[in-house]
């Protein structure tokens, strides 16, 4: 993820829970982007965005999640994405080897 995608993040964040960061100053801010943006490097932003709004729509404590929320969020999605993924591609595998198997009968 860009440093421009995670200031996106957290201005979304900053607007669903404007109590929480109104007080913050600009160096704040810059220490937010770093360290949200180091936690990040490695995630797609859609992704993370995605995740985001989810917590958004469901959060019923009143506080911004933590980057560990959205981190855990995203890694069983990719896990989820990816046993999907493989679970097609072991079918398409044992397709073509029974057609094959079929063939040579």
């Amino acid at each position: 993820m860009e440093r421009e995608d995670v200031k996106n993040i957290l201005k979304t964040i900053a607007a669903a829970y404007p109590n929480s960061y109104r007080n913050l100053t600009k160096e704040d801010s810059q220490n937010m982007i770093d360290v949200w943006h180091k936690c990040l490097v490695d995630y797609g932003s859609e992704l993370i965005e995605a995740e985001l709004f989810k917590y958004i729509q469901s959060d019923k404590s009143g506080f911004p999640p933590a980057i560990g929320v959205l981190t855990v969020a995203a890694d069983k999605h990719k896990r989820s994405s990816f046993d999907v993924n493989e679970f097609f591609e072991r079918a398409v595998a044992r397709s073509l080897s029974d057609r094959q198997a079929d063939m040579k009968e």
